[in-house]
């Protein structure tokens, strides 16, 4: 995905970084899953989205982002819930630097595991500690962990279960939606995609 780390495009970087104090590794991905570490010293991210819901703990340092029209901070167990096709940017909150760890969650998976219904919609990007976040940081601890259809259904479950509960048990009121023709949509979509290119 070009919106998730993997393929960012380098571009989107500063300039100004410095070689070997700014790192991204990638975990194992699933259908639908992506995870990344990530360091920051002296590059930072330009105006970006995703169209996944990234979720991520700060393991060090200050990070700081401007999400929804609003500078936030996200200090060390920190988590931070970023929306699908939610602008944002990204940097170093200190000259120290920073780092995080993120899984790339995509909607539909969360969307199945909530059995069809609205997605949630958690209104606060940076998350302390909590009871409601301790299932979210767990799945950011191991990385590097194959992920196979049962591992990858109990994932998205966790995410849509702390989606949910972050949210205050709402979930955003998009009116009813046919996801069959969704998914007939994106299949076509994602089938026809070079094609689309070529023109």
């Amino acid at each position: 995905m070009r919106e998730t780390l993997r393929g960012a495009d380098v571009e989107g970087l500063e300039r100004s970084c410095a070689a070997g104090r700014d790192a991204i590794r990638f975990g194992v991905a699933a259908q639908g899953l992506e995870w990344a570490e990530v360091r920051l010293t002296t590059c930072a991210y330009a105006p970006h989205r995703h169209d996944t819901y990234a979720i991520g703990v700060t393991l060090a340092g200050v990070q700081t982002f401007r999400y929804r029209g609003e500078r936030r901070l996200a200090l060390p167990g920190d988590l931070h819930v970023l929306h699908p096709d939610e602008t944002h940017d990204g940097a170093p909150g200190t000259d120290a630097g920073f780092a995080y760890r993120i899984v790339y969650v995509a909607p539909d998976l969360v969307r199945r595991a909530l059995g069809g219904r609205a997605l949630p919609f958690v209104r606060d990007p940076v998350q302390r500690r909590t009871p409601a976040t301790a299932a979210l940081a767990g799945l950011l601890e191991a990385i590097d962990e194959p992920v196979d259809d049962l591992r990858r259904s109990e994932i998205a479950a966790t995410v849509a279960d702390a989606l949910v509960r972050l949210g205050g048990g709402l979930a955003c009121d998009a009116g009813a939606i046919d996801l069959a023709a969704v998914e007939r949509v994106r299949d076509h979509l994602a089938t026809h995609a070079a094609a689309a290119r070529r023109t």
